[in-house]
């Protein structure tokens, strides 16, 4: 009966262990984005705002995580990947994202249904 984990005693504990870490990470690095929202004056420290980056710092540090060590990187790089991701959170990585987008991709696409046979201009 005790061999029924499915991922062996010390894998599963590695497991907890790092994902406790990443979501950690992600968090402060939310913290950080909401002390800058604090001191521009757009929110309160202490408020229901704060609760909701809960959540997102999850979300964040989980993404972060398995890319992370999908692509076998060093812990540490994996951990300030969790950091970075969750200061930007999605809107911020959207933004990048469409940033780098609008930057490398070609500037004109030529409309799907534009295409005419010829002689059937009317």
């Amino acid at each position: 009966m005790a061999d029924m984990d499915p991922l062996g005693g010390g894998q599963w504990k590695a497991m907890t262990t790092a994902s406790a870490v990443f979501a950690a990470a992600a968090f402060l690095g939310r913290v950080a984005w909401h002390t800058v929202q604090v001191r521009a004056g757009k929110r309160r420290f202490w408020s229901l705002d704060l609760l909701w980056e809960v959540p997102l710092a999850l979300f964040c540090g989980a993404v972060a995580g398995g890319a992370g060590v999908y692509f076998e990187l060093h812990l540490l790089v994996i951990v300030a990947g969790c950091s970075l991701l969750g200061y930007l959170g999605p809107r911020g990585v959207e933004v990048i994202f469409y940033r780098v987008l609008d930057r490398f991709a070609p500037a004109q696409c030529p409309p799907a249904n534009d295409v005419r046979e010829k002689g059937n201009d009317q």
